[in-house]
Order: C-alpha cells, then sequence, then structure tokens
C-alpha cells in the first residue's frame, strides 16, 4: 500500500492543481468576456458618439440656415419699413400741396373768405369745419 500511497498523493496534487487550473481558467475566460464587453462598449460609445455628433452637426447647420433666414427677414422688414416711412413722407406731401392749392384757388376766387379754418383733415357739420373724427 505504500507504493500506491504516494501516487494518491500525486493524484490528488494533480486534481488540486487541475481544479486551481480549472479555476483559474475561468477566471480568465470571465476576464476575456469582460474585456470583450468593454470593447464592443466602447465601439459602441464611440458610434454613438459619431451619430450624435453628426446630428449636432446637422443642427448647427440648420440653426445657421434659420439664422440666415432670419437676417434675411429682419433685413427685408427694415426694407419695407423705410419704404412705408417714404410712402407716408409722400402721402403727408401730397396732401399738404393738395390743400395748400384748394386754400390758393379759393383765396384767388374769393379773397374775402378766410381759409385759414380749412384743412384737408377737417369736415363740415352743422355749417361749422371741425376736425376730421379719428
Amino acid at each position: 500500500m505504500k507504493s500506491i500511497e504516494p501516487r494518491l498523493m500525486a493524484a490528488d496534487q494533480w486534481e488540486g492543481r487541475c481544479v486551481k487550473l480549472n479555476g483559474d481558467l475561468k477566471a480568465l475566460n470571465l476576464q476575456r468576456i469582460e474585456a470583450e464587453k468593454e470593447k464592443l462598449e466602447a465601439e459602441r460609445r464611440k458610434d454613438w458618439e459619431a451619430e450624435l455628433e453628426g446630428k449636432i452637426q446637422e443642427l448647427q447647420k440648420s440653426v445657421s440656415e434659420e439664422k440666415a433666414r432670419a437676417d434675411k427677414a429682419e433685413a427685408s422688414l427694415a426694407e419695407s419699413e423705410r419704404g412705408r416711412e417714404e410712402l407716408v413722407r409722400i402721402a403727408k406731401d401730397s396732401v399738404g400741396a393738395t390743400e395748400r392749392a384748394l386754400k390758393d384757388q379759393v383765396s384767388l376766387l374769393l379773397p374775402e373768405f378766410d381759409v385759414s379754418q380749412q384743412g384737408a383733415f377737417k369736415v363740415i357739420v352743422d355749417g361749422k369745419i371741425v376736425d376730421l373724427p379719428e
């Protein structure tokens, strides 16, 4: 029995070593799996970041285009306002010139008639010259 005993001890040692190596192999496999998982997650993050960067660039382009449109609309509005102001000025000048011409004609035909109360924005109410109602 003595000769088997060292062999049994050796077999036990081998079995213990195999169990330890098997545990080490499982740990290494878990580490490899974790490393692969981290690599995949990093690749996904990279893809996601690239996708987000693309979307950010698209949004920045849209913002720039909208800003350009807003600037153009603002310039157009300012130009329209200048045009409106010019039309108002021309209209006021025309009304004033017409009023002066009419007063001059009445004064020529009826020199004794007082035209100071007359105006383009006056009306006759109950035989009196009054301001045009608003």
